[in-house]
């Protein structure tokens, strides 16, 4: 068994939790830095569990961009509980936890919402979701879609940095072994009215990247009025909720704000996703031309090359191993090597779904 090394230290706070995992705040010993670990316990089925985590793990080893989340390790913990642990190549048998380490945030949009006691300025939108609108125009222009954008996803620091968090259900949309979809990888409030409602024995349409538009548009409301702007208790009440209250919120927001936002929003909560604005079109909409938001990023066209090198393996629940550094090589979604497992990291084959 590999030598056990404590790198991190627990300072005793967690950051969040969600349906899959949990986040809490560590210090990293060899820089004395904070750092955010993502926990990631087992599912029953663990080869779908292992296939959203190594999905997540190639894509944000893959991207690199100012306004998403930076991966800074990733390890098992063992039986015992000691983080972080480090497979060797004759491991037979599951880990107790995989963890993911991040760099560490201030906080998160749904906790700046939740705190404000007032409505915040035009100006204050305009400089958060610049930065929203930047990060997902990274993704889509690689042809992926975030599938889950929400105010807790979003991240920011008190400088003012805004980026964008859990790739869990990410997909690449345009792979040829992305084969399925599912309805519900977007949390219901911010789910688009076209996967809205689906009947279990249906299968859903195909969709694109516009489902993440609609949930920024859903973020964007939520900012101004603090409050979700389609709160629905079920899929079929969200869709109900969502046709009542899109004309009363355009004749609200035509009263209160200005015309250059007044069309962004409703761009991007257009019903019909292929007249739904786009991460481009927005960016060069009239409401984020004067006055500039700040701070504005400059960034390459994504390259799709991986960026870090993390030598964790890990097994599957025969015992087969699936080993990180094999994917150093891959400089396209499309090229992954063969594997020693059979697990597609494209495709929605299990659903796990804490949000219907």
């Amino acid at each position: 068994m590999s030598k056990v090394r404590h790198n991190y230290t627990s300072l005793q706070r967690c950051l969040g939790e969600g349906a899959t995992s949990s986040v809490h705040e560590y210090r990293d010993d060899r820089t004395g830095k904070p750092v955010a670990v993502k926990h990631m316990p087992p599912w029953t089925d663990y080869d779908a569990f292992l296939r959203s985590v190594l999905r997540e793990i190639r894509l944000l080893r893959t991207f690199q961009h100012p306004n998403i989340v930076r991966l800074l390790n990733v390890g098992t913990i063992d039986s015992a509980g000691t983080l972080p642990y480090q497979c060797c190549t004759n491991v037979a048998v599951q880990p107790k936890e995989i963890f993911l380490v991040f760099e560490r945030m201030d906080y998160s949009l749904h906790d700046h919402i939740s705190a404000s006691t007032h409505s915040f300025s035009e100006s204050a939108l305009r400089d958060v979701f610049w930065q929203v609108l930047l990060g997902i125009q990274y993704l889509h222009q690689s042809g992926v879609a975030h599938r889950d954008l929400k105010p807790a996803n979003i991240l920011m620091n008190k400088d003012g940095a805004v980026k964008i968090a859990d790739l869990g259900l990410a997909q690449w949309l345009h792979h040829p072994c992305c084969h399925s979809q599912t309805a519900y990888a977007i949390t219901r409030w911010y789910r688009p009215p076209e996967l809205l409602p689906v009947p279990k024995q249906e299968k859903p349409k195909p969709y694109t990247t516009a489902v993440d538009m609609w949930s920024i548009g859903c973020m964007m409301g939520e900012f101004m009025l603090r409050a979700a702007l389609f709160p629905g208790k079920n899929p079929a009440d969200q869709l109900k909720i969502i046709e009542a209250k899109l004309p009363r919120l355009k004749e609200y927001l035509q009263a209160t704000v200005s015309t250059d936002l007044l069309e962004l929003v409703m761009g991007l909560l257009d019903m019909d996703p292929t007249k739904r604005w786009t991460a481009e079109r927005a960016i060069d909409c009239d409401f984020f031309a004067s006055p500039a938001p700040t701070p504005e990023y400059k960034f390459p066209t994504p390259a799709l090359q991986l960026r870090q090198k993390f030598d964790f393996l890990f097994p599957d629940q025969n015992g087969r191993q699936w080993c990180l550094h094999q994917l150093d090589e891959a400089l396209l979604p499309c090229e992954l090597p063969p594997v020693s497992m059979d697990v597609d990291l494209y495709c929605d084959e299990v659903v796990h779904d804490q949000t219907m």
